[in-house]
């Protein structure tokens, strides 16, 4: 079994629509955002002719993610029937169910006879072709746990009344190889898997811990533990773009920055804006849709792939330290006494209202 790894969408394009091309039976889809541009309008063709060979087809789209261009895709699609939905789409959901509103649909499911999966953080649009991002693509021997997760999240798009039952994903066997790991999240606390990896591993890791996240707000008991880790030892290496593309996020995660930059954590901030999340524990990785972020961790519904070494922890390691090459370490900056205190302050404020805890 290889995993491939793919940094840019142009390559990584090029072989799903391949395979989706060589379709036999079924294309599940489930991304944030569709983009209706060059790279969405081939997709949309390429679905169309499948749907005319009788091939079954299902496409889910976040309604948040997918704002702009969603109707269009819908437009494209729906003479089909019943072959794609939109996740709580912006405008008919938010003011009837504002609270479940807020938790997305974030994962990212590509599944092609239930045979070949593709995840991570690309999405479909012509803005993947040239932003560093990471996707990976592999050959699966056990689909359940993720058809069954896109199954939660199909009727989940369809569901009117603004709840968010439990996933029933979560009781399936989550081995899609004999070496890979499904990992799911959601909402609710039993369904969080992406955050209680992440929270495991760093209590019991012994030799590093390597984050690499577009974005990074963590929950104050993951900050918590990276410093008692820093503590025993364990050391921990950032990495993050210096800048993301919302300024308001950029100021208020110096929260964050500045409690694990006074323990001398190795940060470094990326000139270049990237889209990658994964993260290394010692000899494990995970990898998948989620940032290194409460928002991610435990309010959106997100799909990450986790295993133990082999040519996946070789090539992470790789990416990383190229990262790092291209980046510039974020030293500890002198805040004065008020900018510390709001800091803290306003952290486990805002903490209260994105973290569930059910």
């Amino acid at each position: 079994m290889r995993i491939r790894i793919f940094y840019y969408g142009k390559e990584f394009y090029e072989h799903l629509e391949n395979e989706i091309a060589r379709a036999k039976k079924e294309i599940l889809i489930n991304v944030y955002a569709f983009q209706y541009d060059i790279v969405g309008k081939r997709f949309i063709e390429i679905l169309k002719k499948k749907l005319d060979e009788g091939i079954t087809a299902k496409v889910i789209l976040d309604g948040l993610g997918s704002r702009h261009d969603g109707k269009d895709i819908v437009r494209e699609l729906a003479p089909y029937g019943d072959v794609i939905r939109v996740f709580r789409p912006r405008r008919s959901y938010l003011f009837r169910h504002p609270v479940t509103f807020c938790r997305r649909d974030h994962a990212r499911i590509f599944l092609i006879d239930r045979k070949l999966l593709a995840i991570g953080g690309m999405c479909i649009g012509d803005i993947y072709d040239e932003r560093q991002d990471i996707a990976a693509l592999l050959p699966i021997k056990n689909s359940r746990s993720v058809v069954s997760y896109f199954d939660d999240l199909w009727a989940l798009a369809e569901n009117k009344r603004g709840s968010d039952p439990a996933l029933t994903a979560i009781k399936e066997s989550p081995q899609i190889t004999p070496a890979v790991q499904t990992l799911i999240s959601g909402p609710h606390r039993e369904a969080q898997e992406i955050y209680g990896w992440a929270l495991a591993h760093i209590r019991s890791a012994k030799e590093r811990i390597v984050i690499v996240s577009a974005w990074f707000l963590p929950a104050s008991e993951l900050i918590q533990e990276l410093c008692h880790a820093k503590a025993r030892g364990v050391a921990i290496t950032i990495v993050t773009p210096s800048h993301t593309d919302k300024q308001w996020y950029d100021d208020f995660r110096g929260g964050a920055v500045s409690r694990l930059l006074e323990k001398d954590v190795a940060w470094y901030g990326t000139g270049e804006y990237f889209h990658q999340k994964y993260f290394l524990v010692d000899n494990a990785w995970c990898l998948g849709s989620a940032n290194f972020d409460m928002i991610s961790m435990n309010r959106n519904y997100e799909l990450n792939l986790c295993g133990q070494g082999g040519e996946m922890l070789e090539e992470l390691q790789e990416n990383c330290s190229a990262l790092m090459a291209g980046g510039e370490p974020i030293r500890r900056a002198k805040i004065n006494w008020l900018v510390r205190f709001l800091e803290r302050a306003a952290y486990p404020i805002f903490e209260m209202f994105i973290v569930t805890r059910r």
